[in-house]
């Protein structure tokens, strides 16, 4: 057989069914009752808004906080930099849109992992 994008498919397609066979056959044994509902573990807060956090705070990271605060419900909760103008440049432009200010991480490298 040549190698052509249709052939690609229908191997990759083929290899798909197969795994998702697999998969079925490994939760055949598993089951689940009325009486135990599986509950779904959410991450933080769940309230519907979206929190956004920008490790590097440049001119591009402007523009990100535009796209971000246009939308309703939407909020920002931290900004890293290594350097202090940037950051500071970057709470003036948050302030813009009457928000509260971010949580703020400088330092040296990796300090956004304080964050996490």
């Amino acid at each position: 057989m040549e190698n052509t994008r249709r052939s690609f498919l229908k191997k990759v397609s083929a290899a798909g069914i197969g795994a998702a066979g697999l998969a079925m056959a490994g939760n055949a044994g598993a089951t689940t009752t009325a009486a135990e509902p599986q509950k779904k573990k959410t991450a933080g807060k769940d309230d519907g808004k979206l929190r956004f956090g920008f490790i590097g705070t440049g001119s591009r990271c402007h523009e990100h906080i535009n796209n971000v605060l246009a939308i309703p419900g939407n909020k920002i909760v931290a900004i890293c930099d290594i350097q202090q103008g940037p950051i500071d440049s970057t709470l003036k432009h948050i302030a813009k849109f009457n928000v509260p200010a971010p949580k703020v991480y400088k330092g040296g490298e990796h300090v956004e992992q304080r964050g996490v």
